[in-house]
Order: C-alpha cells, then sequence, then structure tokens
C-alpha cells in the first residue's frame, strides 16, 4: 500500500508549510505497519493453501483475522479455504447470525440526489 506512505508524506509535507507542529509520523507509520503485516499474513495463508498446506496457512489468516477484526473480507477468505467449523470453530452464517440483521459492513452513504426544476 504505498499509497498509504505517499499521503502521510504529503500531509506532514502540508501540515509544516501551514505552520503546524504535527508528531503523528509515529502514529501512522505503526497504522501502516499494521496494515502491511495483515497483507503479509494473507499473502503467506494464500501461499501455503496453494501449496496444499492448509493446516499451515491457517495460523496466518487467523492473525490477518485478529490484527483486522472487522474485516469480514479477510474471515470469509479464510473460512473459504478452509473447514470453518473444524478450523475455526464458527461459520459465516453463524457470524451472520450473532449479528441479528446488523448489516456486517456499515451501509455506505451516497450523496442526496440533487433535483434540477426545468
Amino acid at each position: 500500500m504505498p499509497g498509504i506512505g505517499l499521503a502521510v508524506d504529503y500531509f506532514l509535507q502540508t501540515a509544516d508549510d501551514i505552520g503546524l507542529v504535527v508528531d503523528i509520523r509515529r502514529y501512522v507509520r505503526a497504522i501502516e505497519d499494521v496494515t502491511y503485516c495483515i497483507i503479509a499474513e494473507i499473502a503467506l495463508g494464500e501461499y501455503l493453501y496453494k501449496q496444499k498446506k492448509t493446516a499451515d496457512a491457517i495460523p496466518h489468516f487467523k492473525e490477518a483475522q485478529r490484527l483486522a477484526p472487522d474485516n469480514w473480507n479477510y474471515k470469509r477468505q479464510a473460512w473459504a479455504l478452509s473447514d470453518a467449523e473444524r478450523d475455526y470453530g464458527t461459520s459465516f452464517q453463524k457470524e451472520v447470525k450473532k449479528l441479528n440483521g446488523k448489516p456486517y459492513y456499515e451501509p455506505r452513504k451516497l450523496p442526496e440526489k440533487k433535483y434540477v426544476s426545468l
């Protein structure tokens, strides 16, 4: 995710240009590091799965889920590549049911449509 670093650098430069004293570099870099860790865990899990080493892949998928517990993409992917009941003690259907009708992703808020009178 090289875009994150560029955005951070741009923000810090802009903040410096307008005289703001902002020291968020460590905080943002920590977020960036976690993001890279998640990507690495998923990639390693996928690689091991493709090598027919599903049992070795599962800890990497679990770590990605631990690092990003609200990310349903990682959960669904991991559950789809294994026996979710056996390896994770749950399934997509069970997790959705636990939400009691609440969407697992926040619904997108689209801009209100503006009508032009003729």
